[in-house]
């Protein structure tokens, strides 16, 4: 019954459009609501990005904090083992404490 409802409201809005189309008033009406629909969609601002959250806000920060601190940007790349100077032998050091060196380590 419901869908019965449906289409004759359809059939009824159809013999409508078509008794106004034949009225210039009415197709002026209808190129005038599209000339504004076009314009308002080209004048229409972007959709706003989602906001970050705090939490994620955060965690971009620490991620670029500790990318900078495992892979600085200005570190040169390391040299190949085969280009590397060979290792210096062990020497020991001197501990210094109060501007005095202490003895061997």
């Amino acid at each position: 019954m419901s869908q019965e409802i449906l289409i004759a409201l359809q059939n009824v809005h159809e013999r409508m459009r078509e008794r106004m189309e034949r009225h210039p008033e009415y197709c002026a009406m209808l190129a005038l609501e599209k000339s504004i629909a076009s314009i308002s969609e080209i004048l229409a601002p972007p959709p706003p990005q989602p906001e970050a959250t705090a939490d994620q806000e955060i965690e971009n920060a620490i991620a670029e904090t500790i990318a900078a601190k495992v892979a600085p940007a200005a570190a040169p790349p390391s040299a190949p083992a085969a280009q590397r100077p060979p290792a210096a032998p062990f020497f020991p050091q001197h501990r210094v404490v109060g501007g005095q060196a202490i003895g061997m380590r």
